[in-house]
């Protein structure tokens, strides 16, 4: 398992939130669902902290739904997941007040965000099979 380097508001800039334990990352989450996500979809940059720059995962929390991002050696260009139908308009989550758009077809249920974030975690940065993926 790994420790994880959690950025998702201006305070995190320079010190992102690091999360030891599978518990830690499951109160975070909690915590920024709780502060944001009635406000406005919000975003998560995920990374190992120990190793930031080999991988990352930005996750979107919306309700009862959300995103993932992932981008690391093994998938240079990036990935997105796979939730719903293909059409309609991208979704818009928020990185420091800063909009992110996604594919129409990128959110999945919150329990599976959850379960690619642990998996994250517990596998050392490879990208997630908790969710379906697409190229960016």
């Amino acid at each position: 398992m790994s420790k994880l380097a959690v950025s998702y508001g201006p305070e995190h800039g320079d010190e992102p939130v690091v999360v030891s334990t599978t518990a830690e990352l499951d109160a975070l989450l909690g915590e920024v669902r709780a502060a944001y996500v009635e406000r406005w979809p919000v975003q998560l940059e995920v990374t190992l902290a120990d190793d930031p720059v080999s991988c990352g995962l930005d996750v979107g929390l919306r309700g009862e739904v959300g995103v993932l991002f992932y981008s690391g050696d093994d998938y240079p260009d990036g990935c997105y997941s796979v939730g719903g139908a293909s059409a309609g308009t991208p979704k818009t989550y928020y990185f420091y007040r800063n909009n992110r758009e996604y594919p129409a077809n990128a959110e999945v249920s919150s329990a599976e965000v959850d379960s690619a974030v642990r998996e994250f975690m517990e596998r050392g940065g490879v990208r997630p099979s908790a969710v379906r993926w697409q190229d960016a």
